[in-house]
C-alpha cells in the first residue's frame, strides 16, 4: 500500500491505482526505506546460509593481516547476486581465501547481463588504456579478460556465443555484447 497526503487527509491506495496530481501534492512513490531493505537482504541471506556474512569478514581480516606486508595493495571482496537462476556469491580481487596468497594480477569485478538478442558482459577495469585490454574466447563460453600485469579473470558464459563480439571501455567499465551462437 502507497499513502498518499491530499487535501490534510491521508489515504490508502494501490500502487496499481496511484497517479501523479497535476498541483503535486505530497506524495509517496511507494519507495521503501533503504536501510530496511538492506536488513532485509541481510537476514535473508544469512537465514539461507548461516553464518556466510561473517564468516567471510573474518577470512578477509586474517588474509589482510596475514599478507599485509607494505609492498602492494590487497584487494579482496565478494560479490552476491540474486537472480532467476538464484543466489551467487563471486569473489574479486588479487586475493584469492582458498590459496591464501596474493596474486600479481586481480580479479576485476565483472556482471553478466542476458539479453533477448544479445549477451552483455560488463567488467570493472580501472587506470588501464583500452589498447591493452585483452579478450578472448575458447568453446563459445569460456571468456578471458586480461589486462597484462593488474587484471585477469576467466569467465564461463552462460549459454555459447559468436566469437564476434562490440567492445566499449569508458571510464574504466569495459562492455563487450556478444550474439548468441
Amino acid at each position: 500500500m502507497v499513502l498518499r497526503k491530499k487535501k490534510g487527509k491521508k489515504k490508502e491506495i494501490d500502487k496499481d491505482d496511484m497517479w501523479i496530481e497535476d498541483d503535486f501534492e505530497d506524495i509517496d512513490l511507494g519507495f521503501e526505506d533503504v536501510n530496511e531493505v538492506i536488513r532485509r537482504m541481510q537476514q535473508d541471506i544469512e537465514r539461507m546460509f548461516p553464518g556466510l556474512i561473517q564468516t567471510m569478514m573474518k577470512e578477509q581480516e586474517n588474509l589482510i593481516k596475514r599478507m599485509h606486508e607494505g609492498r602492494k595493495p590487497i584487494v579482496y571482496g565478494f560479490s552476491i547476486k540474486m537472480g532467476p537462476e538464484g543466489v551467487k556469491i563471486e569473489d574479486f580481487g588479487n586475493v584469492k581465501p582458498e590459496e591464501q596468497k596474493i596474486s600479481k594480477e586481480r580479479e576485476p569485478l565483472v556482471d553478466i547481463i542476458k539479453e533477448k538478442d544479445k549477451l552483455k558482459v560488463v567488467a570493472e577495469l580501472p587506470g588501464v588504456s583500452k589498447k591493452d585490454i585483452k579478450i578472448s574466447l575458447k568453446h563459445k563460453t569460456l571468456l578471458s579478460i586480461k589486462v597484462e600485469g593488474k587484471f585477469y579473470k576467466e569467465i564461463e558464459l552462460p549459454a555459447p556465443v559468436k566469437k564476434d563480439y562490440k567492445m566499449q571501455y569508458k571510464n574504466g567499465v569495459l562492455e563487450l555484447d556478444f550474439n548468441y551462437a
